[in-house]
């Protein structure tokens, strides 16, 4: 970024409306990243990857999650240094490793 400061990206994940729940199938995706790193922290030179949740707003109820618009697929991503396509292509491998085949859907 020109100013010194990176971006974070959030978005939601759904891999299929069949299988395994949603939950799971965002965990699959988490754990397949070979590149970006899954943390509970964001800000880092480092690409990392939350899922609020289960991490950073765990300690709320379903409810309180709704309220603030977190929801189970929702993914939070502090952007680092790496180059962009490597940042898409951890994605893609990861994202095609949790859904098995099955098309997914970026909300």
């Amino acid at each position: 970024m020109s100013h010194g400061f990176g971006g974070i990206v959030t978005f939601g994940l759904k891999l299929s409306e069949h299988g395994l729940p949603v939950i799971e199938q965002v965990a699959k995706f988490m754990h397949g990243l070979k590149l970006c790193y899954y943390a509970a922290n964001l800000g880092d030179s480092r690409t990392l990857v939350v899922q609020p949740w289960t991490t950073t707003q765990s300690q709320l109820s379903e409810q309180a999650k709704a309220d603030n618009g977190t929801r189970i697929e929702t993914i939070r991503v502090s952007l680092g240094l790496e180059d962009v396509e490597d940042v898409k292509a951890d994605f893609e491998q990861a994202i095609a490793a949790a859904m098995a085949a099955t098309p997914a859907v970026v909300v």
